[in-house]
């Protein structure tokens, strides 16, 4: 599970192809305190053709049991 910079939470799905550490992921939308339903895939090696940052940033790391969710409920 990772935390991103805009504050949205989702799962590692996959290995990027093209930049190792900014994997794919499952964005997860949380409904209520313990409820979340699957958002949409994002790729962390993608850039802003502009400005070439990241659109998407890691800044923090947790365990999914953390917030009460299973991962192979959203992987699969």
């Amino acid at each position: 599970l990772v935390k991103l910079d805009n504050g949205e939470m989702g799962l590692v799905i996959q290995p990027s192809k093209t930049v190792r550490t900014r994997p794919i992921v499952q964005l997860l939308v949380q409904e209520d305190a313990n409820c979340y339903r699957k958002g949409k895939i994002v790729d962390l090696s993608m850039s802003h053709k502009e400005t070439g940052h990241f659109c998407y940033n890691i800044i923090a790391t947790r365990h999914p049991s953390s917030i009460g969710i299973q991962a192979a409920e959203y992987i699969l």
